[in-house]
C-alpha cells in the first residue's frame, strides 16, 4: 500500500480515537451502565451503585474484574483500563492483518483490514467500556495466529493453553467451541506428534482453569468457572423485542433468579424448570419460529452499544451514556457506523461467495465459529455486543469481497454462488435494518 495511504489511515484512525475520547469525558464523563458498574465497583472497593450483588457470582467469570482492578490501579484510574484496551485493540488490528498475510498473503487487504478494524467506530469504542470483549477478543486472535502459524512449536502451543485458559477465565463463549478449535493440531504429523500437541494445550489450560472450578465446586457447590448458560437460555427465550433494552426485563429477571434459591445449584435447577415449563406451554418449533423472528435481529441490529450511548440511544433514555456530545459528533458517529456495517455486511457475503473455498481450511474454520454463535445466540439471551467476538471475521471476509472488486483478472463464480450469497447479504441487512418489519 502506498505510504501516502498508510499516513492518512493512521491520521483517520488518531481523530477517531480522539472524537471518542471527547465525547468520553466532555462536558462530564459518560456514565456507566449495566455491567460496567458491577466491573468498576469491584475494581474499586465501593458500596454498589446498583442493585446488583458484587460478591463473587457465578454467571461471570472472574478475570475481567480482576483485569479492571489491576489495570485500574485499584480502582484509582479508569482512564488506565481503557489505555490498556486501546493498547488491545491495536493488538487485534495487528493479528488480524498477521493471519490475513498468513491466509492469503496480498500486502494491500491486510492494510485494509487492519485499518477497517480501527476505524469501525462500533469497534473502537469498546476499548473505552467496562466490558470484556476487547480483552477476549485480543485472546482470540493470538489464539488463531499461533494455531495458524506456529502449531509445531510446544513452546508456542503452551502458550496457547495459557491464553484457551485465560479466555475461559474472561468469557465462556469458547467453551463448547475448544474440539472445533483444536482441530489444526490433528492436521498433520505422526499420531504421536498430534495428541502430544492437544495434551500440551489442555494440560497448560487446566492448570490456569483448574484451581478457580475446584474452588467454586468447594465453596458453592459447582465445578465450573461460571455458568450463565441456564440463566442466558431462559431470558433469551423470554425475550420479546427486537432491539437490546427497549421494554427489557433482563434486570427484573436476573432478580427472579437469585430469590429462586440459596445456592448456585438451587438457582439453576429453578431457571431449567421454567425453560421446561415454557417449552411445554409453547411448543419447540413454536418457540423456534419466534427466536429466529427475533434474535438475530437483536444480534445485528444497527444500533451498537455505541448507538444506544449517543444521545436518543435507549442506554442514554436511562441517565446513562454520553452526556451531551456535540450533535454533529452523535450524527458522524452513527452515519458513518451504519455505512460501515452495511458495507461489511454486504462484502463480506461477496466475499464468501467469488473465493474458491477449496485449499482453504482457514475459511472453513472462520465459518464454522460463525456458525456456532449464530446457533447458540438464537437461544440465548443476545445484545448487539456479542457479535464483537465474530465481527473481524466478517471484516475479514469482506476485505476478500475487496480484493476481489479490485482484482482485474477476476474470476466471476457460478450462478448459484450468485443467489445464495445475495440472499444471506439480504437477510442480513434486513436482520440490520429492518427490525419494523414482517411483525
Amino acid at each position: 500500500m502506498p505510504r501516502y495511504l498508510l499516513v492518512v489511515g493512521s491520521l483517520a484512525v488518531i481523530c477517531l480515537y480522539a472524537l471518542l475520547w471527547s465525547i468520553e469525558y466532555r462536558p462530564e464523563p459518560r456514565g456507566l451502565w449495566g455491567d460496567e458498574l458491577r466491573y468498576w465497583e469491584e475494581a474499586t472497593d465501593t458500596e454498589p451503585e446498583s442493585e446488583i450483588e458484587t460478591p463473587p457470582n457465578l454467571l461471570w467469570p472472574p478475570l475481567y474484574s480482576q483485569f479492571v482492578r489491576w489495570t485500574s490501579i485499584e480502582g484509582r484510574s479508569l482512564g488506565a483500563v481503557q489505555g490498556v484496551q486501546a493498547l488491545l485493540l491495536l493488538v487485534i488490528a495487528f493479528f488480524s492483518r498477521s493471519l490475513w498475510s498468513a491466509w492469503d498473503g496480498r500486502a494491500r487487504g491486510g492494510w485494509i483490514l487492519f485499518f477497517l478494524i480501527l476505524l469501525y467506530p462500533e469497534l473502537t469504542a469498546f476499548s473505552f467500556y467496562l466490558w470484556p470483549e476487547i480483552l477476549h477478543l485480543a485472546m482470540l486472535l493470538v489464539i488463531a495466529w499461533i494455531l495458524t502459524k506456529h502449531r509445531d512449536s510446544n513452546l508456542w502451543l503452551t502458550a496457547l493453553g495459557g491464553l484457551l485458559g485465560l479466555a475461559l477465565l474472561t468469557k465462556s463463549l469458547l467453551l463448547p467451541f475448544i474440539p472445533v478449535l483444536l482441530l489444526p493440531l490433528l492436521l498433520d504429523g505422526s499420531r504421536r506428534r498430534r495428541a502430544t500437541r492437544v495434551v500440551v494445550v489442555l494440560a497448560t489450560m487446566s492448570i490456569l482453569v483448574g484451581p478457580v472450578i475446584l474452588e467454586n465446586g468447594r465453596e458453592q457447590g459447582a465445578y465450573v468457572i461460571a455458568d450463565s448458560s441456564r440463566f442466558n437460555l431462559w431470558v433469551g427465550l423470554n425475550e420479546y423485542s427486537r432491539r437490546n433494552f427497549d421494554g427489557s426485563d433482563t434486570f427484573e429477571k436476573y432478580l427472579q433468579y437469585q430469590a429462586s434459591g440459596d445456592t448456585f445449584s438451587q438457582r439453576n435447577a429453578a431457571a431449567s424448570s421454567w425453560t421446561l415449563q415454557l417449552v411445554r406451554e409453547r411448543g419447540p418449533l413454536s418457540i423456534l419460529a419466534s427466536q429466529f423472528n427475533r434474535q438475530y435481529f437483536r444480534l445485528f441490529d444497527r444500533v451498537s452499544f455505541l448507538g444506544d450511548m449517543l444521545p436518543g440511544g435507549a442506554i442514554s433514555r436511562h441517565g446513562r451514556g454520553y452526556v451531551a456530545p456535540p450533535p454533529w459528533q452523535a450524527r458522524f458517529l452513527r452515519r458513518w457506523s451504519y455505512l460501515l456495517y452495511a458495507a461489511i455486511l454486504v462484502l463480506s457475503m461477496l466475499g464468501l461467495t467469488v473465493t474458491p473455498w477449496k485449499d482453504r481450511p482457514w475459511l472453513k474454520m472462520t465459518l464454522l465459529f460463525v456458525l456456532y454463535n449464530l446457533g447458540i445466540f438464537l437461544l440465548l439471551h443476545v445484545k448487539t455486543r456479542y457479535r464483537i467476538q465474530f465481527l473481524p471475521i466478517l471484516m475479514l471476509w469482506s476485505v476478500l469481497g475487496v480484493e476481489w472488486i479490485l482484482d482485474r483478472q477476476r474470476q466471476m463464480p457460478p450462478v448459484g454462488h450468485w443467489i445464495a450469497g445475495g440472499a444471506i447479504a439480504s437477510l442480513l441487512l434486513v436482520f440490520a435494518f429492518g427490525r419494523g418489519l414482517l411483525y
